[in-house]
Formats: C-alpha cells, sequence, structure tokens
C-alpha cells in the first residue's frame, strides 16, 4: 500500500497537463496506473494526516476514534487507541512480515502506540509531522519543552 500524505494532482506522472509547470518522474507509479487500471483520480482521505493514517490503519471512520478533526502533536499525552487492531497487525497474524517508511503521526505517548508496537517489524521514518526532509528537524514549532522541536528517541523511555 502507499498513502501519499499531502499529494498534488501533478505530483505524479500521469495527471500531469500541458499547463502544469512541473517535470515529475514517477515511472513505477505510471506504469501502476497504465497496466493495472489503477487510477486515483480523486480525493479518498481526510483533510489531515492523523485521521487519514488512523482510518487506513484501523478500517474505521476517525470519528469513531476520535481523531476526526485535527493532527497529533508531539507533546500530547494520548495517540490512535490501542483498542482496534490495525491492518498491520492483520497482516502480521497471516505471516507477512510489515514495514513502515515515512511518517507515523499517530501519536507516541508511549512505546506502546509505537509503530514497532502497532504491528509492523521495522519502522524508518518520523513519528511526528512538519520535518524537514534534509535537516530531519521540525519545521512547525509546538508548545513544548523541547528546544529544537524534535523529540529524541531516548527521551521516550521517560514516559
Amino acid at each position: 500500500f502507499i498513502l501519499a500524505d499531502d499529494l498534488g494532482f501533478n505530483d505524479v506522472s500521469w495527471t500531469q497537463q500541458s499547463w502544469a509547470n512541473t517535470d515529475t518522474q514517477t515511472p513505477f507509479l505510471e506504469n501502476l496506473a497504465n497496466t493495472q487500471s489503477i487510477i486515483l483520480s480523486n480525493y479518498y482521505a481526510q483533510s489531515v494526516c492523523s485521521p487519514t493514517r488512523a482510518a487506513f490503519l484501523s478500517g474505521r471512520y476517525p470519528s469513531k476514534l476520535g481523531l476526526q478533526a485535527r493532527v497529533l502533536h508531539q507533546n500530547e499525552p494520548f495517540a490512535l487507541t490501542r483498542q482496534v487492531s490495525l491492518l498491520s497487525n492483520e497482516f502480521q497474524n497471516s505471516g507477512y512480515t510489515t514495514h513502515l517508511i515515512g511518517k507515523w503521526h499517530l501519536g507516541y505517548c508511549s512505546f506502546e502506540y509505537m509503530p514497532t508496537y502497532r504491528g509492523f517489524d521495522s519502522f524508518y521514518g518520523y513519528l511526528n509531522g512538519g520535518e524537514d526532509y534534509y535537516t530531519h528537524q521540525s519545521s512547525i514549532t509546538w508548545e513544548s519543552t523541547d528546544t529544537d522541536g524534535v523529540v529524541d528517541v531516548d527521551d521516550l523511555t521517560a514516559m
């Protein structure tokens, strides 16, 4: 599965119009779109990322999870509930190996809410939103005691 957060209409090569000023090339995805009849031309997500991720992974409406209106911030003491099984858990139970690459953004108030405790064998990416892909630091200023806007994984052991 590919969940593309904040993907624009011209961020994939098969939708590019002559009036669009972009050189984006996505040959693998374009091949899927052209040969497998996978044309996604509408919005299939919520307006912000945490509700979208919660719905995709749980198969439930975000409003049933209390995540319908906004994203989870790094200093909040809650996360996607552990009382629902996630798609990753179901894949693991069926014998698949699961990996998450990218942004989690579903809360991490303790290790039990981290991706590797939620059905992913490995996780490489960001726990929160707004990270810069080059500096690997948050580009968003949250109300937090962190001076640089980055949560160190070692700091989570104290939670």
